[in-house]
């Protein structure tokens, strides 16, 4: 893959990271958080792992950071969502005011 590109990719990926760790921070909402956490997992660390099973020439290792995104890619996004329903079934309610005139 042509260099640039990469390293423009790279710059991407650690500003979805950035940008969830700061949300992390400064969002004091429990569903906020949730999804911050998410775009780090998503957004940040799979590119960074599709980035780098294109720069390896080993094959195998490239099958098994295939494997591991596959697998992330999966299991991020649903377990995010069952850890945020469950906390609505438990009663924890967002702390966002409400909309003027709804």
């Amino acid at each position: 893959m042509n260099e640039p590109l990469v390293n423009i990719m790279f710059a991407v990926s650690g500003i979805f990271m950035l940008a969830g760790v700061i949300g992390l921070f400064r969002f004091r909402d429990f569903y906020l958080k949730v999804h911050c956490a998410t775009m780090i997992t998503v957004g940040g660390v799979l590119l960074s792992l599709i980035l780098f099973s294109t720069q390896t020439p080993n094959q195998e290792i490239r099958a098994k950071i295939f494997a591991l995104i596959l697998l992330m890619f999966l299991t991020a996004p649903v377990s995010t969502h069952f850890i945020a329903l469950t906390a609505y079934k438990r009663g924890i309610r967002t702390k966002l005011r409400k909309v003027v005139g709804k």
